[in-house]
């Protein structure tokens, strides 16, 4: 087995010690089977499942804000994980007024899609 794959299968066996408890590259490989991630400053997020195909993400100004729903949508859009399949990471909350206005949501395919 060469260094690249021993260092897969010790990612996706101990994801906690990957990025710690409850970060969003542990929820990600602890939901999904032979996935890899590794989160990282700024709005980072890359991702490589156990058939080869890999993604990254980079939000431009650094926030968190838009990443759990492009993540959610690009997985599904690969067929990662199945459109049933509730969100694996927890929408992210708009609030006004220090209350619940909304949450984060991508629009996959555009507006009346």
């Amino acid at each position: 087995m060469s260094a690249e794959a021993r260092v897969a299968r010790a990612m996706s066996q101990h994801p906690h010690m990957v990025s710690g408890t409850g970060r969003d590259a542990t929820v990600l490989m602890q939901a999904v089977d032979g996935l890899i991630a590794k989160d990282g400053a700024d709005g980072v997020l890359a991702l490589a499942t156990s058939d080869g195909r890999a993604l990254a993400f980079k939000v431009a100004d650094g926030a968190k804000r838009p990443v759990h729903a492009v993540v959610d949508a690009a997985l599904r859009a690969l067929g990662v994980v199945a459109a049933d399949v509730g969100p694996l990471l927890p929408p992210f909350p708009v609030e006004g007024g220090g209350v619940s206005v909304g949450e984060v949501r991508a629009v996959v395919g555009g507006v009346g899609a």
